[in-house]
Parts: structure tokens; C-alpha cells; sequence
């Protein structure tokens, strides 16, 4: 009588010989660290880490994935900046892990934080005017600019371009994260 596997027998039977290459090791254990600083980073920013923990767990996970350059966590945390919500916490966490070298990541995110600004008042024009020649006007009109696919795209670049330059920050500022 013939034997009835399950799926999961049939899956390793095929896979019993194949093995992962050191390449596609390293990506493996490149994409766990960055997903474990992720929860580390969003353990940060609900109250659950405070700095000298954080700091000391990012040391051990560091050692652990024998990660020598910090490029990669600074990355992190430049792409969690937005400039609609309080910023503080992440660059005191920043402040504390690379010194001196936030400065120049704040300077770059007020610029961006400015430019979303901007566009964001241009498109609010756009739309008040559009409205104000159909004859709507007034104190409580409201310009949604969420539908402004013109504004959408502008913040698009202005993030891109954004993260372009918080890469080459956290590239300079990496090896300095790892010194520490």
C-alpha cells in the first residue's frame, strides 16, 4: 500500500540537499539585525527602552551579527523621521548613540521637513483658489490636499532625496556608531 505524505514531507524530501550560499547567509542575518533594531527602535519610542539599554542591547546585537559598521541602524532611524509628529525622542536617542554627528541629520531633516512644508502650502493654495473660482469661499473652507497628486508626488521626491542624503550621513557616521 502506498505511503500518504504530508506536504511538509514532500517539502523536505526536495529540499534536503540544498544549502543557502554565504552571500545569501549574509543577507539573512543582515535582514534579522535590521528588523530586530527596528523592534528595538520601536521599543525606544513607546517608553519600553530607555537610552542606556537601548544602547547596551544595540552593543550585544552588534557583536552578535558581528556588525562593525553602524550605517545600517543610523539608517533606521532616519527613515522613521517624519515631519509630521514629534521628532525629539528619536534624536536624543541619535544624540546619545553618535554624537556630534547628528547635527548635520537634523539640518538635513529640517530641510526636508521645510520643503514638505512648502509644498504642502502651495497645494493648499492650489486648492483654495480652484474652489474660490467655483464661488466657494470663506473663513471655514478647508483645502484637502490629501487627493493633490501633484503634492503627492513633490513629497515623494523630497523624501527620496531625503533619504539619499540621511544614507550618505549614516554611511559617514556608521563607523563612529560602531567605534562607540
Amino acid at each position: 500500500m502506498a505511503e500518504i505524505k504530508s506536504t511538509l514531507d514532500l517539502v523536505m524530501e526536495r529540499t534536503r540537499n540544498l544549502t543557502l550560499s554565504d552571500e545569501e547567509k549574509r543577507g539573512h542575518a543582515e535582514a534579522e539585525f535590521i528588523a530586530r533594531v527596528k523592534g528595538m527602535i520601536c521599543r525606544y519610542e513607546d517608553g519600553v527602552l530607555t537610552v542606556e539599554r537601548f544602547a547596551g542591547e544595540l552593543t550585544r546585537l552588534m557583536a552578535e551579527f558581528r556588525i562593525t559598521d553602524g550605517s545600517a541602524v543610523l539608517g533606521q532611524f532616519a527613515r522613521r523621521l517624519d515631519p509630521h509628529r514629534d521628532n525629539a525622542g528619536t534624536f536624543a536617542l541619535l544624540e546619545a548613540l553618535a554624537g556630534v554627528m547628528t547635527r548635520r541629520l537634523q539640518t538635513l531633516f529640517e530641510r526636508y521637513a521645510e520643503s514638505v512644508e512648502e509644498i504642502e502650502t502651495q497645494a493648499r493654495r492650489r486648492r483654495l483658489s480652484f474652489l474660490e473660482c467655483r464661488g466657494i469661499s470663506g473663513p471655514a473652507v478647508i483645502a484637502d490636499i490629501a487627493g493633490d497628486a501633484e503634492c503627492v508626488e513633490e513629497t515623494k521626491r523630497a523624501r527620496i532625496a531625503f533619504e539619499r542624503e540621511a544614507d550618505a550621513w549614516a554611511s559617514e557616521a556608521g563607523g563612529e556608531l560602531a567605534a562607540q
